[in-house]
Formats: structure tokens, C-alpha cells, sequence
């Protein structure tokens, strides 16, 4: 991520701010950008920056249960069913954080799988079984970013309304 200096220099280059497109120069300005230089053995303190801001966070609540029943000899019935529910947060891909604050995704998560089984023994030679399953996987996506209208700083979108002329 470009530091102020960086954004600075660049604009220098290219011969002052005024010269800098306005949709870039929208995009920059937008967010603060993260000042926080960390060095390593391995890298060079100038120009490495890095920070984060949007925390890593994943819960995980779950259980298992299973039942077992024998009616008589004949007759077994067996159940199963598992649950869980998750609240994640992996900003953009990282591990530990994104450097950008508010480009985020909350990620809530509710699994739910029931499996049944009878047994019927019929004879000595022939035994039935009867078996049912549902599973449910329920997920959604909440980025802390959907307000932001790419529009308002210039760039264009492409929608559904909208048609090419291609010969």
C-alpha cells in the first residue's frame, strides 16, 4: 500500500497532483492509509508497510449426537445429527487481519445433517434396511463495504440494463 510519500513522489513524477486522474486520486483519498512500518531481518524498514486493522475471527460452535435404539432382535434404530454455527471473519485473505479498515466480510455459517437408519431383520438369510438423510448448509456474506457506490468516485459499471453493439 502506497505510504503519503509514496503517493507523493508519484505525483511529483508525473508532474504534480493535478495531473493525477481523478478517479485515482478518489480511490486514494478515500481511506486512510496505514502508516505503520514493521521491519525484519530480511527486509528493509523503508517502504515495507504493513498494519492491521479488521481482526482475524473465527467461532466455531458445534455438537454431535447419536441414538441407538434396539427395539428387540429384530428391529434396530439408529440416528445421528450434527450441528454447527460459525461466525467467521477472514479480511481479505489474511490471516491476521486486512490493512484496510472497513473491507471486511463477516461470514455466518449454520450446518445441520440428520441421518436415520432401520433395521428389520426379515430372516435368517434377508435383512432390510430403510435409510433417510438431510443436510442444510447455510452461509452468507456480509461485506462491510456494500454501501460503497464505485460510481461516486468515478469509476463506471457495467449492468444488466445496459447492452453492447458488437458487429
Amino acid at each position: 500500500m502506497p505510504s503519503p510519500g509514496d503517493i507523493a513522489a508519484a505525483a511529483a513524477a508525473i508532474g504534480g497532483a493535478s495531473n493525477i486522474n481523478s478517479v485515482t486520486a478518489a480511490l486514494l483519498a478515500r481511506n486512510p492509509w496505514p502508516a505503520t512500518t514493521v521491519s525484519d531481518s530480511n527486509c528493509a524498514t523503508e517502504g515495507f508497510n504493513v498494519t492491521t486493522t479488521n481482526p482475524f475471527r473465527n467461532r466455531v460452535d458445534s455438537f454431535i449426537g447419536k441414538v441407538d435404539h434396539n427395539f428387540n432382535q429384530k428391529n434396530l434404530l439408529t440416528g445421528r445429527y450434527y450441528f454447527g454455527d460459525s461466525d467467521q471473519s477472514f479480511p481479505l485473505s489474511l490471516v491476521n487481519g486486512g490493512a484496510l479498515p472497513g473491507f471486511n466480510t463477516l461470514t455466518p455459517t449454520r450446518i445441520n445433517l440428520l441421518s436415520l437408519s432401520y433395521v428389520k431383520v426379515l430372516s435368517p438369510t434377508q435383512v432390510n434396511e430403510v435409510r433417510f438423510g438431510f443436510n442444510r448448509f447455510h452461509e452468507t456474506f456480509f461485506p462491510q463495504d456494500n454501501s460503497f457506490d464505485p460510481a461516486s468516485i468515478g469509476l463506471i459499471r457495467a449492468s444488466a440494463s445496459r447492452t453492447l453493439d458488437c458487429p
